[in-house]
């Protein structure tokens, strides 16, 4: 991401990679940290992330994404906590939004770190990874169907040269998201949340959405997009930078 510089750092001898923007050492700013999927790459947000220069920002690097870890999902998710609690002071903690696309979704709704908020696009209610096929022409078509009707041929062949095969340790995890929230509290749920819904995902069911509604308190925010689909932040990053905009000023 030539906007962004990379960066590492080890928690726990678990290798992290972020990228952050020139901006990322500005104080007093509303912040954006970024949480890619379960196949993406983080280089999946360059076109969202490019229209936020004056805005801290960091993308990181899902650890499961490049390291064999055998632990559980809760396990990955508290690791994700203790590398933004190391890299973030607490004033800066407060006035960051953690941004989750599909799998991202998971750990930027789970966190129990002391956020200004969250936004969750086309997240997911539960996962069990699997379930999912991982057969080459099922991979295909799993990736055509994250896309809206309307969306263009090149757009597709793009974002499919970035996908990669998921690896094995992470084939065994489970995320349910209300199993967490029961077992970490409902403390987490006072956090300000904005659902992205994009309405031509077939990856994320309608059901799954309610079943999300329903653990979501009342006074959060859902927005839904048409003629879009579960690839909402490839497919029209423009729409996603826009919403992001007006829900943090």
């Amino acid at each position: 991401m030539n906007l962004l510089k990379k960066e590492n750092k080890k928690i726990e001898k678990v290798s992290f990679n972020y990228w952050i923007n020139k901006a990322w050492h500005k104080k007093n700013k509303a912040r954006l940290v970024f949480i890619h999927g379960l196949g993406e790459p983080p280089i999946v947000w360059k076109k969202v992330v490019s229209q936020f220069p004056e805005v801290p920002v960091c993308v990181i690097e899902r650890p499961e994404y490049n390291n064999v870890l055998n632990v559980n999902s809760k396990a990955v998710l508290i690791l994700v906590d203790k590398f933004l609690g190391n890299i973030l002071k607490a004033e800066e903690l407060s006035q960051t939004y953690l941004i989750g696309h599909s799998l991202g979704s998971y750990f930027a709704l789970c966190s129990n770190l002391n956020i200004k908020g969250r936004i969750l696009i086309a997240p997911f209610y539960h996962l069990y990874i699997n379930n999912l096929s991982f057969i080459n022409d099922d991979v295909n078509s799993q990736i055509n169907k994250g896309f809206g009707v309307e969306c263009s041929d090149l757009i597709k062949k793009e974002f499919t040269s970035l996908i990669r095969m998921v690896p094995e340790s992470v084939k065994k995890q489970e995320y349910n998201i209300y199993d967490h929230l029961t077992l970490s509290g409902k403390k987490i749920l006072k956090k300000n949340t904005l659902i992205i819904r994009p309405l031509g995902d077939l990856i994320v069911s309608k059901r799954q959405i309610k079943q999300l509604l329903s653990i979501v308190p009342s006074e959060k925010s859902i927005i839904y997009v048409p003629h879009t689909g579960h690839n909402i932040i490839y497919e029209s990053p423009e729409v996603i930078s826009s919403i992001i905009s007006d829900y943090i000023n």
